[in-house]
């Protein structure tokens, strides 16, 4: 018989749970992790753990090529045997494990085997690459095999296209080199953070991540009762209010550990040569989500060599990829992926025996690149230069490792440089201008500056900066990267300094909310007396800008509070007329679509990780109650009294699509809310107080809806001050952060609001 059901290794201590997930009944016959069938590879040239269950006190042997080893069950039911270090082997043998019944394994094959874990990008099935039809001409190789942590399957025409690309590709690639046979097992779930594929302990063991990660989902864990009960409540009464169902904590992929235990428990201890990570895109929707990247990479690396007991275990990170290039009249600010992509770039620099492969070069407005072939071919040379010890090799593109300021120029000096450098490669042309490259001085004022090559340095420079303090190169979302090696190879984002991203150092206050006696009346009417107070005496009225050229459109931004409710009034105008109109009334619904919209996010008690989100368009849709980071930290529900002129509403985060394909009509509309401090989990401010603050406008322009692509939305920036403030949305326009119609998530950097 087969042996199919999983079992934890004995390198893991086995939990409760993982000997109910081993049990065959009573455990009478002997199985082992599913890792093990047919067609599977093992690993040449170190010994090979074998284990499994079985009734307890049963003798157990495992014979394969010559070898016979034997092992007894302990008292629960584990056993483990190792295999001697064997050569690579194409010779299809038997493994057999007997004991109280035989458990047969046939086409088992010696060589190289690794583990690819990660998610959507991981995950891409060859059918969904651009090379699909060349990769289906040689994918019948027999002495390559792959797996996703249970059954093995053999490289065919057949198999192909669901197998992974990128571990399709590295495979083919490294057995091409090596000849011998090569097994991957890849382990992907799209739509995933690192949390769940870090084991939960080892997150406990660290202090910031057991604040922010495990703690935080405890918090929510015991709060989902309370929630779940509410919410069922409010839906029997049929209030038309509520927000949506709380996700059940125990069936949500994101929880600390939870694909760990899922994939990569069963499967720890499974000899192998090395690991590859290609993850990021779900730790990059916002500043805090992507801060905490910083300690969880390194504490993912040390928990998957701690449970395959490989200190040295070679780790390869595939960068995330670039965007497409697009050269703004000013950079753009950085955003949180390109803050996932520096730490990529770091642990290979501060780890041993870490490895980044640099992907920017894909240059498709898509976070999907479906170019992988290359992405495979260049692991497999990174694994042929730094594990399998081939000499002279180039592997990596220039990685920046220092700068001298000389006068109003900056050199800058490269590792990996190989034969020199060169403009252009990779998957682009060759030649042109030396794009990508920033300066800014000690305003930190970030200006394009121009660049050229110089031996094996790059001078930068521009006229804006006389005397230059930093440099950054790719270090936006969707900008040029003109830098490369004489292999072709591309040149890692970087920059020179250290300066607080998120919000600067001294955070500039952009709204002052002034203490109310009378609460102002949501009516539709911008006239009202208090709104008309607000924005003649609070300081901190301003208008978002929404283009690079000439603003044709602007948000005001009006707040106020009282020991009930923080009042805010935003009327989003056009500049072809002048004064708001109120246009989105019961029958003029034609002329506002639902994606001119406005979206506010609130650190209502500044810890920069929990977020109060409304979004409200002027089709007189709202929706809100959700919390912004991704983690059960940050789930929040409210009840907020809201009118879009003179429309009172609260519904949940469905809404027409009728914008899909449809112009921008409207000319300006008003949005008023009065947001219960309650719901903010926090009591009402007192003078003096600050609390985070974003407001960003997403909305149609004429000429921007290619047909079939959906809405185009433009950046928001805070005019004057936006080099500091600039938001980064993500949609196919502005970063592909999400590359669909409606999936807007963009907690970009905060301002501050201060009570008077």
């Amino acid at each position: 018989m087969k042996g199919t059901a999983p079992v934890s290794p004995c390198l893991v201590l086995l939990t409760a749970v993982a000997l109910a997930a081993l049990a065959a009944p009573a455990l009478a016959a002997v199985s082992l992790p599913g890792v093990f069938s047919d067609h599977m590879v093992l690993q040449r040239d170190m010994k090979v753990p074998v284990w499994g269950a079985a009734e307890a006190g049963k003798a157990i042997t495992v014979t394969f090529a010559g070898q016979t080893h034997t092992a007894t069950a302990d008292r629960d039911g584990n056993w483990r045997v190792e295999l001697d270090p064997m050569p690579a082997s194409a010779e299809p043998r038997t493994l057999t494990v007997s004991g109280d019944g035989e458990a047969t394994f046939t086409d088992v094959l010696v060589g190289e085997v690794w583990l690819f874990s990660g998610q959507s990008n991981a995950a891409m099935g060859v059918s969904g690459t651009d090379e699909k039809d060349a990769a289906l001409r040689t994918a019948d190789m027999p002495a390559v095999r792959f797996s996703r942590g249970k059954a093995w399957a053999v490289s065919s025409a057949e198999q192909a296209p669901k197998t992974p690309a990128v571990s399709f590709f590295f495979a083919q690639a490294l057995h091409d080199h090596l000849k011998v046979p090569v097994g991957v097992i890849t382990c992907a779930v799209g739509g995933t953070p690192i949390r769940s594929w870090t084991s939960r302990d080892a997150q406990a063991a660290d202090p910031v991540l057991k604040e922010h990660v495990v703690d935080a989902f405890d918090r929510y864990v015991e709060q989902y009762p309370a929630l779940l009960k509410r919410y069922e409540e409010r839906k029997a009464a049929g209030d038309k209010t509520m927000p949506n169902q709380p996700e059940d904590p125990a069936k949500d992929k994101g929880a600390p550990g939870y694909l760990f235990d899922e994939f990569l428990r069963p499967i720890a201890g499974y000899a192998l040569r090395g690991a590859e990570w290609y993850q990021g895109e779900s730790d990059a929707w916002g500043f805090a989500i992507a801060e905490l990247y910083r300690p969880a990479l390194p504490v993912l690396i040390a928990d998957w060599r701690a449970h395959w007991n490989r200190p040295d275990l070679p780790f390869f990170i595939i960068q995330l990829p670039g965007l497409d290039p697009a050269k703004d009249p000013a950079p753009r600010q950085p955003s949180p992926w390109v803050l996932v992509q520096e730490v990529q770039q770091k642990a290979s620099r501060e780890i041993p025996n870490v490895y980044t492969v640099i992907t920017v070069d894909t240059a498709e407005d898509d976070i999907h690149p479906r170019k992988k072939q290359f992405i495979g071919e260049r692991m497999a040379r990174m694994a042929r230069a730094n594990v399998y010890g081939e000499k002279g090799l180039a592997w990596s593109g220039p990685v920046f490792e220092r700068m001298e300021i000389e006068g109003s120029k900056v050199r800058l000096h490269f590792g990996h440089v190989g034969e020199g450098l060169q403009i252009g490669g990779g998957l682009g042309a060759k030649g042109g201008t030396l794009d990508g490259f920033t300066l800014a001085g000690d305003d930190r004022r970030f200006h394009w500056a121009q660049a050229r090559i110089d031996g094996q340095t790059v001078v930068v420079w521009s006229d804006e900066v006389k005397a230059p303090a930093a440099v950054r190169y790719g270090f936006t979302e969707k900008t040029p990267y003109g830098l490369f090696n004489q292999a072709d190879l591309p040149a890692s984002p970087f920059r020179t300094d250290e300066w607080p991203i998120d919000i600067p150092p001294k955070a500039k206050r952009v709204a002052t909310a002034r203490r109310v006696k009378t609460a102002p009346k949501l009516d539709g009417n911008p006239a009202d007396a208090i709104w008309k107070e607000l924005a003649d005496t609070a300081q901190g009225d301003f208008l978002l800008r929404h283009t690079y050229s000439a603003p044709r459109s602007g948000t005001s931004f009006v707040a106020g509070y009282d020991d009930e409710n923080l009042y805010l009034l935003v009327t989003c105008r056009d500049a072809r007329k002048t004064g708001p109109v109120i246009a989105a009334g019961a029958d003029d619904t034609d002329a506002v679509f639902n994606s001119d919209s406005v979206e506010i996010l609130l650190d209502a008690n500044r810890d920069g990780r929990t977020y109060h989100r409304i979004v409200a368009n002027a089709a007189a849709k709202l929706y809100d109650g959700r919390g912004y980071n991704d983690s059960a930290d940050g789930v929040r529900y409210q009840t907020t009294s809201a009118l879009i002129n003179g429309r009172y509403f609260l519904t949940d985060w469905n809404s027409s699509a009728r914008a899909a394909a449809a112009v921008r009509k409207s000319e300006s509309w008003i949005l008023e809310i009065a947001i219960p401090w309650a719901s903010l989990d926090r009591p009402a401010p007192k003078a003096g107080e600050r609390m985070g603050l974003q407001v960003l406008r997403h909305y149609v322009v004429e000429g921007t809806t290619p047909a079939g692509s959906g809405p185009q939305v433009l950046e928001a920036m805070l005019r004057g001050e936006w080099s500091e403030w600039a938001t980064t949305g993500r949609d196919n326009h502005t970063g592909a952060m999400m590359p669909t119609e409606r999936n807007i998530h963009s907690p970009a950097r905060f301002g501050t609001i201060e009570f008077e």
